[in-house]
């Protein structure tokens, strides 16, 4: 028996168009943050200047990149695929717990996933290995394209964990297909967020600032929380923006 790789049984020409207008969107939108955080407000990242950008790009980037835009396309269909086939779609099923609740369970759940999977790629010899080349690019600025730029066994990884997320979710409580909708909304704009060099604050979601990560890019060791520091708190790796600002020739590593 065959296993399906996309879901469906459209026609190819669908998948490609589809695919075409998936990574559009994201680089679009990509540009669009960058305008939009500095319009609104949004200083520059006081931590971005703790290190030097990486400007070019070699072989293996490329490579990295395209695959996982592959990749991301490959997960979000699956997700949307499914939940629209076995979650509750119509507006007028949405409930305060169905939408609301579990869109946070899905995402706090997904970060607590995340954070120790982060720090588990902080292992020398998985660093070495994968997670290093996404540390190359210690001040990123790109957006969506630094946020992207991991090994592709990382990628699978922290998508993984997404579905994953979704899932535990939808075992225990009635999920409405908006709160997968949102939680993958939510998820795409923080990558490309966190890899901007604008301090971007977003105070409802449990004080989320992307000058967070960028201190992690910088010092490696801590903040390894995506969309939140709540577990970073909790286990003691937080490392707050103030002592970055006054430490400067101690991040250098």
């Amino acid at each position: 028996m065959a296993v399906a790789i996309l879901p469906g049984d459209a026609p190819w020409w669908v998948y490609i168009l589809a695919f075409g207008i998936f990574l559009t969107s994201k680089l679009l939108a990509s540009y669009a943050l960058g305008k939009m955080w500095p319009a609104i407000g949004a200083q520059r990242s006081p931590v971005v200047t703790l290190a030097k950008p990486k400007i070019e790009w070699g072989t293996v980037d490329h490579v990295y990149l395209n695959i996982n835009h592959f990749v991301g396309f490959w997960a979000y269909s699956w997700a949307l695929y499914w939940c629209w086939g076995t979650f509750p779609c119509s507006l007028s099923q949405v409930t305060f717990v169905n939408t609301f609740v579990a869109g946070c369970c899905i995402l706090f759940g997904n970060d607590f996933m995340y954070f120790h999977f982060h720090r588990i790629l902080h292992h020398p010899v998985l660093f070495r290995h994968i997670h290093l080349h996404h540390h190359l690019q210690r001040a990123p600025f790109r957006g969506v394209i630094d946020g992207e730029n991991v090994h592709p066994l990382e990628e699978v990884g922290g998508l993984g964990l997404s579905l994953i997320a979704m899932f535990l979710t939808h075992c225990m409580m009635e999920t409405h297909a908006l709160a997968v909708l949102g939680f993958l909304v939510c998820l795409t704009v923080g990558a490309m967020t966190n890899h901007l060099p604008f301090d971007a604050r977003i105070p409802l979601l449990a004080g989320y600032t992307a000058a967070d990560h960028h201190m992690h890019h910088v010092r490696c060791n801590c903040n390894y929380g995506n969309l939140t520091m709540l577990w970073d708190s909790m286990f003691g790796t937080y490392y707050p923006l103030p002592a970055a600002s006054s430490e400067k020739k101690d991040q250098k590593q």
